[in-house]
């Protein structure tokens, strides 16, 4: 992994956004606000997070219906490892191991698992994009829109990012709805390819149409949708608890734009968005009138608390599994073998 060129990048990146933190703060205050915090909060934090993996599991099991039906507890593991694997490994490594493992434990196939990683992805930053416009009148940042016309880099973020889940979204109801079209976009990205991937690629594309029938379900997309809102509400109840630990004096929904703008901000492939979490939640929480030494500090354990249980307890299931990392991802695809486009369109799922 170390002479992985997307693991220097992921390093280079993450260590970007840290320098850049740590140079707008004073270190000194900020390690004083992580000796007073009160940190017995971070048990309960903790628990409102693996219930959120657990609707993350629940709502795996709607994606997955048109392909196989799995019930939440045995995707509960799987989940469990791609999470530990994104936080280790550079550039979202850990959807390619999650999809590997639920093709090895229940015969799907690679890409169209990833397809269905894909959705929830997408359908996450769609959530937490209109979340934060709902969120957004009731708060203190008025001046949030003039700091952002100040600088071009932040405006160009801000643009880019909601522009790439609502494009994101749309082709993959295009694709799904209309399913020739979707070949030829599909078609066209896979000559973009490199020569030794272009292949593979062509050979994928069956398998992750597949993976988008649940859209051409409306009762399924609807289950999709309301199970992203207690996923986000849990993880949104663990930033608030260990707010509580900080004394950060701001409202539930106030901690809930932090959660938008941190998530939305791991969009960079780093490894367990390390950097820009750190700075897109202590950037809202000054934004917010929070003391920027106090907000770096809060973002420092909360990140923490994200990433070393899930990390733990995922080093744990792929132990019992008896299969490497390195051998998860590097495996061809797990599953049962697309019988081409037609099946990714017809039968059960679109019942």
């Amino acid at each position: 992994m170390l002479k992985s060129r997307r693991f220097w990048l992921g390093a280079v990146v993450s260590a970007g956004f840290l320098a850049l933190l740590f140079w707008q703060v004073n270190l000194r205050e900020t390690a004083t606000a992580l000796k007073q915090a009160e940190y017995w909060w971070l048990v309960p934090a903790i628990g409102a997070y693996f219930i959120a993996v657990m609707f993350r599991a629940i709502r795996w099991h709607f994606l997955l219906l048109p392909l196989k039906s799995i019930p939440g507890r045995r995707l509960y593991p799987i989940v469990v490892i791609g999470y530990m694997a994104n936080n280790l490994l550079p550039a979202k490594l850990g959807e390619l191991v999650r999809a590997f493992f639920v093709g090895q434990k229940e015969g799907v196939g690679k890409s169209a698992a990833l397809a269905t990683i894909a959705l929830e992805r997408v359908f996450d930053g769609v959530f937490l994009l209109v979340l934060a416009l709902l969120i957004w009148p009731f708060l203190p940042v008025s001046d949030l829109l003039g700091d952002f016309t100040d600088d071009i880099w932040k405006t160009l973020l801000v643009v880019a990012i909601p522009t790439f889940f609502v494009m994101a979204l749309g082709l993959f109801f295009s694709m799904a709805f209309f399913p020739q079209l979707g070949m030829r976009i599909v078609g066209a990205v896979v000559q973009l390819a490199p020569g030794r991937f272009k292949n593979v690629a062509a050979e994928s594309i069956g398998g992750f149409m597949e993976g988008l029938a649940s859209l051409r379900n409306p009762r399924r997309v609807m289950a999709i949708m309301l199970f992203t809102i207690p996923i986000w509400m849990a993880e949104g109840s663990m930033y608030f608890l260990i707010a509580q630990g900080f004394d950060l004096g701001q409202p539930f929904h106030g901690i809930l734009l932090v959660l938008s703008t941190s998530n939305l901000a791991t969009v960079v492939p780093t490894a367990g968005g390390i950097g820009p979490f750190e700075y897109a939640t202590t950037l809202t929480l000054v934004w917010m009138d929070v003391g920027r030494e106090l907000a770096a500090a809060y973002a420092i354990v909360l990140h923490v608390a994200l990433l070393a249980p899930v990390t733990l307890l995922g080093l744990y299931f792929l132990w019992t599994s008896n299969v490497s990392l390195g051998e998860a991802i590097r495996q061809p695809d797990a599953g049962h073998k697309s019988e081409g486009f037609e099946h990714a369109h017809v039968g059960e799922a679109d019942r």
